[in-house]
């Protein structure tokens, strides 16, 4: 009966220190899985970082390109205006030529009115 429950007890230490060995097995292998997973997001914290790095420097281009274009836009259409302005200033300038010009012959024409009349007053 003795070495019947000192074979048990050798079995049950055997089995006790399978025990441990697979519960040491299994810390290792969570340890192992532990630094994987913090090597994993420490990459994808560092991705993200340079996605929105690149995505800052993507619109700020973008951003930079649609003000160089509003501003070209801006100014083509001041070249525009400016040319219809002008245009507008020479009808102006050729209307008064021609209004002064006719209201100097209407003048004319009053003064030589007077003057006949003067003289057939006289």
């Amino acid at each position: 009966r003795a070495q019947v429950i000192d074979e048990e007890r050798v079995a049950m230490a055997a089995a006790h220190a399978r025990t441990r060995a697979a519960i040491k097995a299994l810390g290792d292998d969570v340890a192992t899985e532990r630094s994987a997973l913090e090597a994993a997001v420490k990459g994808a914290a560092l991705a993200e970082s340079r996605v929105r790095s690149s995505l800052k420097r993507d619109v700020r281009a973008s951003v930079a390109q649609s003000i160089h274009n509003l501003t070209l836009a801006l100014a083509a259409s001041e070249g525009v205006l400016h040319l219809k302005l002008v245009h507008e200033v020479h009808i102006w300038s050729s209307a008064l030529a021609s209004n002064t010009a006719a209201a100097a012959e209407a003048s004319a024409k009053a003064a030589a009115r007077l003057e006949a009349l003067a003289k057939g007053t006289t």
